[in-house]
C-alpha cells in the first residue's frame, strides 16, 4: 500500500514541470516502482503487500484494497511517467493483475482500480478490455449506491469508514470520460 501511494505521489510531483520539486526524485521513484513490481505474484495473480526485514513475502496476496492501489499506482504509471522503462513496466503490470479485480467486493477496491483506469486510459485510451473493465467497475458503484443510498442517507454502504471519497473521485472520473452521466450525478452527490 505504502509504496503504490509513494509511486502516485513521486509520478504527480514529476507531472509538475522540468525542475523535481523533490531531490533524488528519480530515484525514489524507480525504488516504489520496483517494489510494486516485486509485489505482484505471477502465480496468484495478485499483489502481495507485506514484506519481512529479511525480503521475504509474508502473504502471498494481501488484500483487494492492496491489490487495487497497486493497480492505482501502475495506471498512474502508465500514463503519467516520462520515463520510458518506467512507462512500460507500469502498463505491463496494470494489464497483467486488472483482470482479477471484477470478481473483488471491496468498493474501495473498485474506486482505487476505476482511478488507476483513467491513469492509465490518458495513454492508452484504445484498449477495449479496459474500457469494459471501467464500464462494469463504474456500473457496481452505481448499483450499490442504488442499493443503498437514500434522502437521509446519501451513501454507497451503511457506514462511512476509510477513504470514502474515492468512491466519489472513482464515479466523477468515470461519469466525466465515460461519459456516464448518471456515474457522475452520483459521483458529486455523494461527494
Amino acid at each position: 500500500d505504502d509504496n503504490a501511494r509513494a509511486f502516485i505521489l513521486c509520478n504527480l510531483l514529476d507531472d509538475l514541470g522540468d525542475e523535481p520539486p523533490v531531490e533524488n526524485l528519480g530515484r525514489l521513484t524507480t525504488t516504489y516502482l520496483a517494489f510494486v513490481a516485486a509485489a505482484l505474484n505471477h502465480g496468484a495473480g495478485r499483489s502481495s503487500n507485506f514484506m519481512s526485514h529479511g525480503r521475504v513475502w509474508l502473504d502471498d496476496s494481501g488484500s483487494e484494497d492492496s491489490h487495487a492501489r497497486a493497480l492505482w499506482a501502475a495506471g498512474v504509471g502508465a500514463g503519467r511517467t516520462r520515463i520510458d522503462g518506467h512507462r512500460k513496466l507500469a502498463a505491463q503490470l496494470f494489464e497483467r493483475g486488472l483482470p482479477f479485480v471484477e470478481s473483488f467486493s471491496s468498493p474501495r477496491a473498485w474506486a482505487f482500480t476505476l482511478l488507476g483506469i483513467h491513469e492509465y486510459l490518458r495513454r492508452y485510451d484504445a484498449n477495449q478490455e479496459v474500457n469494459a473493465t471501467r464500464a462494469a467497475l463504474t456500473d457496481k458503484l452505481v448499483t450499490l449506491w442504488k442499493n443503498c443510498a437514500t434522502e437521509d442517507w446519501p451513501w454507497f454502504e451503511q457506514s462511512v469508514t476509510y477513504d470514502n471519497a474515492r468512491l466519489s473521485q472513482a464515479l466523477i472520473l468515470s461519469g466525466q470520460w465515460m461519459p456516464h452521466p448518471e456515474a457522475l450525478r452520483i459521483g458529486i452527490e455523494s461527494l
